[in-house]
């Protein structure tokens, strides 16, 4: 397993959204991510009601939408 002590010490949000080309292993990410020691929490932007955004969400219709939500 690697370390990535330079991740360690603060949050990271990985944010999957529902029509992004990357959804399907977002979760991989993540696990990756903790196994080598971050202090990470998955957003799927679906379970908070967003649904339909892509790989940019922040350059989306809902972008207020999202920021509000990732923000909460």
């Amino acid at each position: 397993m690697r370390s990535l002590p330079g991740l360690q010490g603060f949050p990271i949000a990985v944010v999957a959204a529902d029509a992004s080309p990357f959804a399907s292993f977002q979760h991989g990410v993540a696990d990756y991510l903790v196994q080598a020691g971050a202090d990470v929490e998955l957003l799927r932007l679906a379970d908070l009601g967003l649904t339909g955004n892509g790989h940019l969400p922040m350059g989306e219709k809902n972008s207020d939408d999202v920021a509000e939500a990732l923000m909460t």
